[in-house]
């Protein structure tokens, strides 16, 4: 009996879930999820904002590397923002918790994965 050549193999879901990378990875990959989705989220509200003042915004938000400089923005966004007509995610208060829970998670760390 021949012995079965190994022939590498990639299994998908094993890599969608992260399995083969350390903890700290599969962390700081979570992290800048988070930090992606909370990035998109502001762009939306900045882009609500009319005049000189939406576009300031929707340009230090595009601008921001870390959540640290998002959290330093959403004063301004909310102060900006028509209570009325603000983005669902943003006129709920639940943009506070997700970045303390971001921050936490990162450290404040949020720039970009190694290739």
């Amino acid at each position: 009996m021949e012995p079965t050549p190994l022939i590498p193999t990639f299994n998908r879901q094993a890599a969608l879930h992260g399995q083969g990378m350390s903890e700290a990875l599969m962390a700081r990959v979570a992290a800048r999820k988070t930090f992606v989705k909370m990035k998109q989220c502001f762009m939306r509200a900045a882009a609500e904002i009319d005049g000189e003042e939406g576009r300031d915004l929707q340009l230090k938000v595009r601008h921001a590397l870390r959540v640290a400089e998002l959290w330093h923005l959403r004063g301004a966004l909310f102060k900006a923002l028509d209570p009325d007509t603000a983005p669902a995610e943003l006129r709920n208060s639940g943009m506070s918790p997700q970045l303390a829970s971001a921050s936490a998670q990162a450290g404040n760390d949020t720039a970009a994965m190694p290739r």
